[in-house]
């Protein structure tokens, strides 16, 4: 299974306990390919570099290596991409994850953005995701 994603996403993931460190855990074990953008990992640096998490260099550098490791980081979508699916939101910042799905033929788009939940035919919720995987590996 191959899944697409988002920043908000991924720094769940990596800053708490919970349903995002799990999926992040399964890409870690390869129980499922996990996808994103050079864009969404360097938003992913951004936010967890502001004042309020209050991490040093060392941590940050922690965090994004196990990114790294556990996510395959592509390049970015290609414009085409970018603009059929901007065309269809109102939030026009979120047009390169969107993209990032088509241009990958991921499965899912993981994700918790509602316009994204509402308008990708296969955006896709944490737990949701969580549940179609253990009824996978049960073999429902």
């Amino acid at each position: 299974m191959r899944v697409f994603v988002d920043a908000n996403t991924l720094v769940s993931g990596l800053i708490l306990e919970g349903n995002e460190s799990q999926i992040l855990e399964l890409g870690a074990l390869g129980v499922i390919e996990l996808l994103t953008s050079t864009e969404v990992f360097e938003e992913v640096g951004k936010v967890i570099r502001r004042d309020e998490f209050d991490y040093g260099r060392k941590e940050i550098k922690r965090l994004l290596g196990y990114l790294q490791r556990t996510v395959l980081i592509l390049g970015r979508p290609d414009d085409k991409a970018l603009k059929d699916v901007s065309q269809l939101l109102d939030d026009k910042k979120d047009a390169h994850v969107w993209a990032g799905l088509v241009c990958t033929d991921a499965d899912f788009l993981l994700t918790g953005d509602k316009e994204l939940l509402r308008r990708v035919d296969r955006a896709i919720r944490t737990k949701d995701l969580l549940k179609k995987i253990e009824d996978l590996m049960d073999g429902d």
